[in-house]
């Protein structure tokens, strides 16, 4: 019940220390609620990457890939038709469309390059045993 009215209140950009006060609570069992709030979070933000980003994504992708077609129908259509504007208007939204296309893989691509590198570099982290170690490792990167 706590960590509802210690969420609430942190929404709303109160401190842990105000937070203690408006709910006469110790700093440690308001502490441990943002701890459980944190993780709730993060595993939520994980759920999403993992699970429901990928659908959408492929979603989007194949979305822009139809109207990229329906482009060029309406491209020949205006040709046939001799209708200069339509013809225009057709190829910007392909042009638009295959942009936008580009910019969704090019984002994916970046992503998981940097989930690549984080993830070796947590990899690395966990073989070292020493604290020396782990610091000299880290100033590297």
């Amino acid at each position: 019940m706590t960590n509802t009215r210690t969420q609430e209140l942190a929404v709303k950009g109160f401190t842990q220390s105000d937070i203690c006060q408006i709910l006469q609570l110790s700093k440690y069992t308001v502490s441990r609620d943002i701890k459980f709030l944190r993780e709730q979070a993060k595993e939520a933000i994980k759920n999403q990457i993992d699970e429901k980003l990928p659908y959408e994504f492929d979603k989007a992708v194949k979305g822009i890939e139809e109207i990229i077609k329906e482009a060029f129908i309406m491209v020949a259509q205006a040709e046939k038709t001799q209708d200069n504007k339509g013809k225009v208007t057709a190829l910007s939204l392909a042009k638009d469309s295959i942009q936008t296309k580009m910019d969704l893989l090019t984002n994916a691509m970046l992503n998981d390059s940097i989930k690549f590198v984080e993830d070796t570099k947590q990899k690395l982290e966990d073989s070292f045993t020493s604290e020396e170690e782990l610091n000299t490792l880290t100033t590297k990167f």
